[in-house]
């Protein structure tokens, strides 16, 4: 997750009980502010995808066999070249590893970006001893303006690459969560589509590699329903709410894909 003082600011394209704190206000300066750092064990439905050595960004286990990703992460290429790590505390070592036997985009993403949500079929199912599918998807359109959830994801902390230890890390942001129309109502520097919800943490967000990350509301770890996938769009900019494909608006779509039985 990224913290920072806005420097590529032009690159745009139920409260849960165990939520993190939105971190403090913070004028200036580069560097992580408050972070938020968790484990697999808490968060185990969050994946990390990549080709090769190259974090392309998250997903949430749905199924386990099923990834819920965004599209933009795995556009253009083929399964033979994407993997998928489970059950690690790190993007690039430990956990599992899964290879892709289907990709699918929503099919109006091909037309409109907007649609930015995408499938991804493991080629064999996960043990639950390495990882859990999220519990709950969102069956309605998100609409519960200023409530909380939390983002979790491998991303970077930072845009400064140099700064980067250990390779992408598990980590969780605290975020306050608002439906398209309070976002567009409100924050001027946007506009949301009608399928998508934004949401924002003061000096933070979600940065490099993020992009598909599960965006959650959980009772408690073992309980979580997953509300939206991170499209990408104001990414590594930390004074602008993120954008959310709207979960409950595509449950249905899912469904069909994976299974109605998520064993």
């Amino acid at each position: 997750m990224n913290l920072y003082s806005g420097f590529i600011a032009f690159l745009s394209l139920a409260v849960p009980c165990i939520l993190v704190p939105l971190p403090k206000e913070h004028n200036g300066g580069i560097g992580i502010i408050n972070p938020g750092h968790t484990d697999i064990q808490t968060h185990s439905y969050t994946v990390a995808i990549l080709t090769g050595m190259d974090l392309l960004g998250g997903g949430v286990l749905v199924k386990q066999d099923w990834v819920v990703t965004a599209a933009s992460v795995v556009h253009g290429f083929q399964k033979e070249e994407i993997v998928v790590r489970v059950g690690s505390n790190s993007g690039y070592y430990g956990g599992r590893l899964r290879n892709v036997s289907r990709i699918i985009e929503y099919p109006d993403y091909a037309t409109n970006q907007s649609y930015n949500l995408g499938l991804l079929k493991l080629d064999r199912p996960v043990f639950y001893r390495v990882a859990s599918h999220i519990s709950y998807l969102a069956r309605v359109p998100f609409q519960d303006d200023r409530s909380y959830g939390n983002l979790t994801g491998y991303g970077q902390q930072t845009y400064d690459v140099t700064k980067i230890v250990n390779g992408p890390q598990l980590q969780i942001l605290g975020m306050e969560l608002y439906s398209y129309t309070y976002c567009n109502d409100n924050f001027w520097s946007m506009y949301v589509p009608n399928v998508q919800f934004c949401a924002n943490a003061n000096n933070s967000g979600p940065c490099f590699g993020d992009v598909g990350d599960p965006l959650v509301k959980c009772v408690r770890p073992s309980q979580c329903e997953l509300l939206g996938i991170y499209t990408g769009v104001n990414i590594c900019q930390y004074n602008t709410p993120s954008t959310y494909m709207d979960i409950g608006q595509f449950y249905g779509w899912i469904q069909e894909n994976i299974g109605s039985k998520r064993t």
